[in-house]
């Protein structure tokens, strides 16, 4: 049973990473696969938020930020911002909630926007980059803070900090 449920988390990641021509080999060691999936494939499958044609649930706050912040990138960089937030939060430098941490200003842009219409291979892909997150994941080692790689000039904070690596388009730093 956990193998057939393991085949279809992975056919899943593989049908949302197919059109970058990622084989499912490349898919699994992006995954860093593993193989209790049960918990995975029940996070996957939404309940859709009444009147509102995204089926991104009310109370995945992370879910809506790793979308905004890292739709369309690898998946261990989805799991890498997912697990930045979630960082922050045991961090006394920032708030304590994780609501607070992903709504703090100047910090998450891509909450600064509204949510866009994703399909709902791309929101069940984030839920399982978050989930990867939560359970000690991380991509990167514990960093903190990152940016978008198409940035023409390299924000200030960046040189006072350790750079850990780098993710399709972000680059991830720690304390040094």
């Amino acid at each position: 049973m956990i193998y057939h449920r393991a085949i279809l988390v992975a056919f899943l990641c593989f049908a949302t990473s197919s059109a970058s021509g990622k084989t499912m080999t490349d898919v699994l060691r992006d995954v860093q696969w593993r193989t209790d999936t049960s918990v995975m494939l029940a996070s996957v499958y939404p309940g859709p938020i009444e009147g509102f044609s995204n089926p991104l649930r009310k109370n995945e706050p992370v879910v809506r930020m790793v979308l905004q912040e890292a739709s369309g990138e690898p998946f261990t960089g989805m799991v890498a911002v997912a697990a930045v937030a979630m960082d922050r939060v045991t961090d006394q430098s920032w708030p304590s909630t994780i609501q607070e941490v992903i709504y703090q200003p100047a910090q998450f842009t891509g909450m600064n926007f509204p949510i866009k219409d994703y399909p709902l291979k791309d929101i069940k892909l984030a839920r399982v980059a978050v989930l990867f997150a939560q359970r000690g994941q991380r991509p990167c080692g514990a960093a903190y803070w990152y940016h978008a790689t198409w940035m023409v000039k390299t924000p200030a904070w960046a040189g006072k900090l350790r750079r850990l690596c780098i993710i399709g388009q972000h680059v991830f730093y720690g304390f040094r």
